[in-house]
C-alpha cells in the first residue's frame, strides 16, 4: 500500500519534504520515508536522512528507522 493512498493518511497531521533521493512524511511522533527507485542507500544518504529529520524536528528528536520497500533500491549492510 502506498502511504498517500491510505484511508488514514489525511487523518493525521503531517508534512511532506521532497529530497533528491526520496520523500519524507513527518508526523507528530514518527517519520515515514519513501526512497526513489534505483537509489543505492549508502552512509552519505543516511547522514542526509538524519540531517533532514534533525532540521525538521530538532536535535533531540528520537527516531528509529523502519521501511517498507515498494520500489527497487539497494542498501549496504551496516554492522
Amino acid at each position: 500500500m502506498i502511504l498517500e493512498n491510505s484511508k488514514y493518511f489525511d487523518l493525521l497531521k503531517q508534512s511532506k519534504i521532497e529530497v533528491s533521493f526520496g520523500s519524507f512524511f513527518f508526523f507528530v511522533n514518527f517519520v515515514v520515508s519513501k526512497l526513489k527507485e534505483g537509489i543505492h542507500f549508502v552512509w552519505i544518504i543516511v547522514e542526509k536522512v538524519t540531517s533532514t529529520i534533525t532540521d525538521y524536528n530538532g536535535e533531540y528528536f528520537k527516531v528509529g528507522y523502519n521501511y517498507k520497500r515498494i520500489d527497487l533500491y539497494s542498501i549496504n549492510q551496516q554492522l
